[in-house]
């Protein structure tokens, strides 16, 4: 007997030696007790606080990125971007 997706002749009649990927779901239901839901709220509400900060400091730094762009050449605040702030940071 022969699995599927190995190679030779039950499992590749095509000579083409595609394989086969089988899934298999499960599907369950929870029962939590009500300590156990408290603290399952809890955890999906820390979840969801560090998601939500994570994307502000993503949401602040897209914003910061497109103020430098906007920026005109040659003045302060465009000579501190780049090579130059990574040279002050440095030093």
């Amino acid at each position: 007997m022969r699995a599927f997706g190995m190679p030779g002749k039950d499992s590749d009649r095509s000579g083409r030696g595609r394989t086969v990927k089988v899934t298999q779901a499960y599907r369950f239901a929870l029962d939590p007790s009500s300590a156990q839901e408290r603290a399952l709220r809890s955890h999906a509400g820390a979840a969801r606080f560090a998601w939500n900060w994570g994307l502000a400091k993503c949401k602040e730094r897209y914003q910061a990125g497109r103020a430098v762009l906007k920026q005109e050449p040659g003045t302060a605040d465009a000579d501190q971007t780049g090579t130059a702030a990574n040279e002050a940071a440095a030093a």
